[in-house]
């Protein structure tokens, strides 16, 4: 029967599988497709030498049939052709299944970062080729926005499988502003937080009045006693922790003296 030996490796051949007396697939692949050469009148017995590697999913007693590969390891698959007159012959192959790499990533510290900042990905081994979930092909990744990472791999057995995910989030960063009202000598002028931000919220605010004086809160007040020009800083902080600031100038005037 070795006719039918042939056409079952030729259809592998067309998969670039190599060896001419054992396929070779990996672990989890399904929909594998072995045939023989169809022979009116036949019918055909397929059965595994070992039941737990594979599962015959469809075709059985027809000269094709569907395989699904369950797990790695090395079993025969039989055929057995009956014709019409009740003759029979058999034919066997050997396949050998590859464990799926495991691939894993991982980062260092937290997951969750303030808008502007970066952190990286790693790979925990060497593949003969990866692909991170955002286009990247290198062992590690600098990351950038906030989305769900994974890494998808194949050894040099030709074996793919996806590693775990890591969800990554930044954090926005407020959008500082803040408005002045009163420019006098000795006079209070008042400073109103005008700060907003996408999500979360502001729970901090430090005021440096460019004289040496500093305050919290959102709105504050500060006499001058120079007549000169000021620069005034505003640094707040969301809840997140993340923070940053903004400065504009203040020029504190004389008071009129009335005549």
């Amino acid at each position: 029967m070795k006719k039918i030996k042939y056409i079952i490796l030729f259809l592998f051949l067309q998969t670039n599988v190599s060896a001419q007396n054992v396929i070779r697939v990996c672990e989890g692949d399904t929909a594998q497709n072995f045939a023989v050469p169809l022979t009116l009148g036949s019918t055909y017995n397929w059965t595994l030498g070992t039941q737990s590697i594979a599962t015959i999913v469809s075709g059985n007693g027809s000269e094709h049939i569907v395989l699904d590969i369950n797990n790695s390891g090395v079993f025969w698959l039989h055929v057995q052709e009956i014709d019409s007159n009740l003759c029979s012959s058999k034919d066997s192959i050997l396949i050998e299944v590859f464990p799926k790499p495991n691939p894993f990533i991982y980062s260092l510290g937290d997951n969750t970062f303030c808008e502007g900042d970066s952190m990286t990905l790693f790979s925990d081994s060497l593949y003969n080729s990866l692909l991170w979930s955002n286009g990247l092909n290198t062992d590690s990744i600098q990351v950038y926005e906030s989305d769900n990472y994974y890494l998808l791999v194949t050894d040099t057995n030709g074996c793919s499988n996806i590693s775990n995910s890591i969800d990554v989030y930044f954090n926005p960063k407020p959008n500082v502003d803040f408005k002045i009202d009163g420019v006098c000598f000795e006079n209070e002028s008042i400073f109103t937080d005008s700060s907003t931000i996408l999500s979360g919220s502001i729970v901090s605010w430090t005021w440096d009045f460019g004289d040496g004086n500093y305050e919290t809160g959102p709105l504050v007040s500060h006499s001058y006693q120079e007549t000169e020009l000021f620069n005034i800083n505003l640094y707040v902080k969301s809840e997140a922790g993340c923070e940053d600031s903004t400065s504009k100038n203040l020029q504190i005037f004389h008071v009129p003296e009335a005549e």
